[in-house]
């Protein structure tokens, strides 16, 4: 599912409802609260930080993909026009 300002505003919400039940709840909502405000300046320490914390070892992030590349990208792995 592609990252919609909607999706972004729905993960803070259950991220901070359920944040007992997150290890490592600040990591998220810091991240998340950046996305939220439209800051994606570290948008590859931030995938591979919860690349790293989900047991990663393909898709690690080497750099930001052009507006093209990102929407090749979700017309080849979602279910959109």
């Amino acid at each position: 599912m592609p990252l919609t300002p909607e999706r972004v505003k729905r993960l803070l919400q259950v991220v901070e409802v359920n944040k007992k039940k997150y290890g490592n709840a600040d990591l998220y909502l810091n991240i998340l609260r950046s996305w939220d405000k439209g800051n994606f300046d570290h948008v590859v320490i931030n995938h591979n930080a919860i690349w790293s914390l989900q047991g990663g070892t393909v898709g690690k992030a080497n750099g930001i993909a052009s507006p093209e590349e990102e929407m090749e990208f979700i017309q080849e792995n979602f279910d959109i026009e």
